[in-house]
C-alpha cells in the first residue's frame, strides 16, 4: 500500500511539473494569450489599483459627483476610479498626500491654503504636491440678513451665524471679517449649522447667516420667502482684497435680479470654483490629460446626471493659483487656452 501511494505522488507531482512548464492559462486547458496589448486592461492604468476619489460627505453633492465621475473614467478605460466619501474640504487633501486618495473635488480656497500652508492644517508643512486639473462647479456666498441691516458695520455687536466651528462657512467667516478689519471678536457670533442658523434667523434671534451655494440655493429661497429679509451685497472695498489681489481666495460673483423673492437688484458676492485636484505622482500625464479630455467632450452628458455641474474651458485653465498638473497643462495648450 505504501508502495502504491509513493507512486501515484509521484505521478501528480510529474503532472503539475509538466503544467507550470507549459503555463496553461485557465482552468479549462486553454493556453494563456500572449502578453502583446491586446487585452482588455485599461490603456493608460498602470495596473488594477483602485484610485480613490474624494469627494465629500456620503449623500451630499461632492459625493455624487465624485461617484458619477469615477464610473464615467473607469467606463473610458483611464483607469479604475472609485468614489470615497470624506468631510471634504482640507480633509481631501490630507487624505491625497498621506495616498489614500489619488484624486479629489475641492473648493479653490482650500486648494490654495494648503497649497500655500496658510491654514491650521498645513501651516507647518504646505501641501507642494498639489496640482489643479479642471473647473468643474461654483458657490456664491452671500449674507441673508434681517432689514435694519444694510451695511457689514451694522453687524458689529450683532448676533451673526457664522456656521459650525470648522465648518466651510465658518473658514469663510474668517476671511470676511479680516477683510473689514473684524475679527469674531467683533460680532456676537453664532457658530451653529445651517439649519439651526436659519431658524434663528427666520424667529428674529440672529441679524445675519453667511449662506454658500449655488444659484438659485433652496434655503435662500425659503427664507426670502418671509418678507422679512433680504440679501446684502459685499462692497467694493472687501471684494477687492477678497476677489482682486493676487493669490485672493475668491472670484466676484453676481446674483442675478429676481432670483429670489423680493430680490429686484444684482447681488454683488463671492465665487468659490470648486475644482479636482491631484496629487503630482497620483496620475500620470497621459491619465490628467485624458481626464480633460473625456470631461469637455462629454459635459453636456455629465451636466444631464448632475445638473448643477457648470464647465468652462477658459474658466479650468485660470480658475486657481495651485500649480496645473502636467497633463492638464497640455491639454489647455491644445486646446488654444494656454500658450
Amino acid at each position: 500500500m505504501k508502495k502504491l501511494l509513493s507512486r501515484w505522488l509521484a505521478i501528480v507531482s510529474i503532472l503539475c511539473l509538466l503544467l507550470t512548464a507549459t503555463g496553461c492559462g485557465d482552468p479549462a486547458g486553454n493556453p494563456a494569450a500572449p502578453n502583446d496589448g491586446s487585452n482588455s486592461s485599461p490603456p493608460l492604468a498602470s495596473s488594477h489599483q483602485v484610485i480613490g476619489f474624494g469627494g465629500g460627505a456620503s449623500g451630499g453633492g461632492f459625493y455624487t459627483f465624485a461617484n458619477l465621475l469615477s464610473v464615467k473614467l473607469t467606463e473610458a478605460g483611464i483607469g479604475q476610479f472609485s468614489g470615497q466619501a470624506t468631510t471634504g474640504g482640507t480633509n481631501n487633501a490630507l487624505l491625497m498626500r498621506s495616498g489614500e486618495l489619488g484624486i479629489c473635488l475641492m473648493n479653490g480656497t482650500d486648494a490654495m491654503e494648503a497649497y500655500t500652508g496658510s491654514n491650521d492644517a498645513f501651516a507647518d508643512n504646505p501641501y507642494t504636491d498639489l496640482r489643479a486639473i479642471l473647473k468643474w462647479d461654483s458657490a456664491y456666498a452671500v449674507y441673508v440678513v434681517s432689514e435694519d441691516i444694510n451695511t457689514f458695520g451694522d453687524l458689529l455687536g450683532k448676533k451673526v451665524v457664522t456656521g459650525a466651528a470648522g465648518s466651510g462657512e465658518f473658514n469663510h467667516t474668517g476671511r470676511i471679517l479680516s477683510a473689514a478689519d473684524c475679527t469674531l471678536d467683533d460680532i456676537n457670533a453664532q457658530m451653529v449649522g445651517v439649519a439651526e442658523g436659519k431658524e434663528l434667523l427666520t424667529n428674529g434671534l440672529a441679524a445675519a447667516q453667511l449662506h454658500v451655494g449655488g444659484i438659485p440655493y433652496a434655503a435662500i429661497t425659503e427664507l426670502m420667502l418671509t418678507g422679512r429679509l433680504k440679501l446684502m451685497s459685499f462692497p467694493e472695498e472687501m471684494l477687492v482684497p477678497l476677489c482682486d489681489v493676487e493669490g485672493a481666495p475668491y472670484i466676484r460673483g453676481v446674483i442675478p435680479a429676481n432670483t429670489y423673492d423680493g430680490q429686484e437688484e444684482e447681488i454683488y458676492c463671492l465665487g468659490i470654483p470648486y475644482g479636482i485636484f491631484c496629487d503630482a505622482d497620483s496620475l500620470s500625464e497621459d491619465q490628467v490629460y485624458e481626464i480633460c479630455k473625456y470631461v469637455f467632450e462629454n459635459c453636456g452628458e455629465l451636466v444631464e446626471q448632475y445638473a448643477s455641474a457648470e464647465f468652462d474651458l477658459e474658466e479650468s485653465a485660470s480658475f486657481t493659483t495651485v500649480p496645473y498638473h502636467p497633463g492638464a497643462v497640455k491639454y489647455y495648450q491644445e486646446a488654444g487656452i494656454l500658450s
